[in-house]
Formats: structure tokens, sequence, C-alpha cells
């Protein structure tokens, strides 16, 4: 064999090659994805089961602030507590995980937060913000946005902010 067969051989080789490499990445980053994005659809049915919690405890804050005014706070009943907790852990975003734990955690323990500095006794107004948080930043996660970061943060400081008082007062 000549020189020239031998060069158009080696390029046909090469070619072989670089395309099975280049099908075998573009394979391995598509499956990577897919699994991903299943990943993430079955957290969405999770997070919209979660979802549907806070909307029914939304309409309950709702209407005892209607009812009572807005001086008071509002004890979350421990099943709105349970449906959460129960689902939540579910959702595999883990901004989103922290987000609704701080939040059902502040609104579980809201009378700890009312020595908080610069605020006065936590009102239900103070809840329903918390609550809208996590409806808000649930429902953006689940159309496939990101979570806002101001409220992640807000809702970060609360939680650290009861942790703190719950231990001194131990």
């Amino acid at each position: 064999m000549t020189v020239p067969i031998w060069t158009s051989i080696l390029l046909v080789v090469v070619g072989a090659l670089i395309t099975l490499a280049s099908t075998l990445v573009v394979d391995a980053i598509r499956s990577r994805r897919q699994r991903i994005a299943d990943r993430r659809s079955g957290g969405v049915a999770y997070a919209r089961t979660v979802l549907e919690t806070l909307d029914d405890l939304w309409a309950d804050m709702n209407n005892a602030r209607r009812l009572q005014g807005t001086a008071h706070g509002f004890r979350v009943e421990t099943e709105y507590s349970r449906r959460v907790y129960r689902t939540f852990l579910l959702i595999p975003d883990a901004a989103i995980r922290q987000l609704v734990q701080n939040g059902i955690y502040a609104l579980n323990n809201y009378e700890s937060l009312y020595p908080m500095p610069g605020r006065n006794p936590v009102m239900i107004d103070e809840q329903l913000e918390i609550l809208l948080a996590m409806r808000q930043n649930l429902a953006s996660w689940i159309r496939g946005d990101d979570p806002d970061p101001v409220q992640l943060a807000r809702l970060q400081a609360r939680a650290d902010y009861l942790d703190a008082q719950m231990a001194g007062d131990e």
C-alpha cells in the first residue's frame, strides 16, 4: 500500500474516533440533563403539594386577620406543619427546601420572634409576609425560576434569630 492510501485510511479512522467521542460526550450530557429534568419534575409534584398546604394556611390566616384585625398573631395548626414537614424534604432544590423549612419554623415559633431588634410584637401581617415569601418562591421554582435571594436571606435571618432565642431560653 502506498502512502496516500495509508493517509486516507488514517484520516477515516481519526474521523471515526472523533465522531464516536463527540457522540459519547453529547449522549452523556443529554443523559445528565434528562436525569436532572426527571428529578426536578418529580420534585415539582412535592412542591405543589406543599404549595397547596401553604395556600390553605394563607386562606385561614387571612380569614383570622379579617375577623380579628391585625393586632394579634396566628397559631399555626399542627396539621399544617405536619403536611409541610412530611413533603418538603422531597423537593430536590436545596435552597427551596431551606426556604420552606425556615418559613414553617418561623411560623410555628412566631411568638419567639417579637423580641427581634427593631420589631414590634409579631402580628399576623408579619406572619403573612413570611408565608407569602414561601408561596412566591415555591411558585417561582415550580415555574423554573430561581428563588429570590433577598427572601431566602430574610427567612434565614428569622430562623437564625429563633435558634439563638431558643438556645438562650434553655
